[in-house]
Formats: C-alpha cells, structure tokens, sequence
C-alpha cells in the first residue's frame, strides 16, 4: 500500500529581514494567527478525501522546518509528500523538499504560492499542483502510481 505524507505549513511569518531586525512582532495579528493555526488545513484535508483508499494518508502540521519533522516524516517510507504552503511559509516547504527528496522521496507542492509562482516550485518540487488541487489530485497519484511523477498539474 503506498503512503502519500501531507504537510501544512503553518502560523504567521515576518518574512522580511529587516522588517525582523526592526523587530516587527505583529502584534495586532498574533491573536489571530494563533486562532488559524489551531483550523487544520481545509485545502490538504479535502485533498485526503480524494485519495483512494489504497493509499495511506498520514497528516502534519508544520509551524517551522526542523530535522524532527524530516525524520518523522521519511519514518514513515512515503511514496510521496504532498505541502501546502504561503508565501511566508515557502522556504521552509523548499528546505523540507531538499532534505526528502535527498532521501528519494518524491515532493508535490500546491497553494497560493504554488499557483502563482510554479516555475519557481518547480525548481524545489518533483511536482506543482496549480489551482484547485482536489481536481488535480486524482491525476497526481495515477502518475505516482505508474512512476512517471513530475511537472505541473492543473486543478479545474
């Protein structure tokens, strides 16, 4: 039975570094950043409900990129590690592309981001989903299947 991993990347980032250095804390946000980052991710839960039950499904929210959850994750042997991320979170969802797809792991990465930049994801990620990914989904883990994964898939 293949495993496909899915990983949230989560929380409010002050990406900026000299927004950072200033010492930019978001405080008006803090509150409401706490409140998001207790809802799981709709977008990668509606993505497991479209994964055929041969497949098993493992779910992680990530509020940073640490070593603990590359080896949680490749503990697993996925056939496939599915990230959703923003914009503030997508260096981090690359770091954790670098350190599994050195073990052979096979990335996929969908989102806002995902859909606005996938050249870019492409350059970190065995696979883009563009737009909606439960459409593109079923798509992606056929080609998983047949081990022809890569390139850009489009949801409707």
């Amino acid at each position: 039975m293949p495993h496909v991993a899915l990983v949230a990347f989560t929380g409010l980032r002050v990406v900026d570094p000299e927004l950072r250095a200033l010492g930019l804390s978001l405080p008006g946000l803090r509150r409401r950043g706490e409140a998001i980052a207790a809802l799981p991710s709709l977008g990668l839960l509606t993505v497991a409900a479209h994964t055929p039950g041969h497949w098993s499904q493992s779910y992680h929210e990530a509020p940073g990129f640490d070593q603990e959850l590359v080896e949680r994750i490749a503990a697993e042997r996925p056939a496939l590690v599915a990230i959703s991320a923003l914009t503030a979170s997508i260096e981090e969802a690359y770091a954790l592309c670098a350190a599994l797809r050195g073990r052979g792991i096979a990335m996929v990465i969908g989102g806002l981001h995902a859909t606005a930049m996938p050249a870019e994801v492409l350059r970190h990620a065995d696979v883009v989903v563009v737009g909606d990914g439960e459409s593109a989904w079923p798509a992606v883990l056929r080609a998983a299947e047949r081990g022809e994964l890569g390139g850009e898939f489009r949801g409707d």
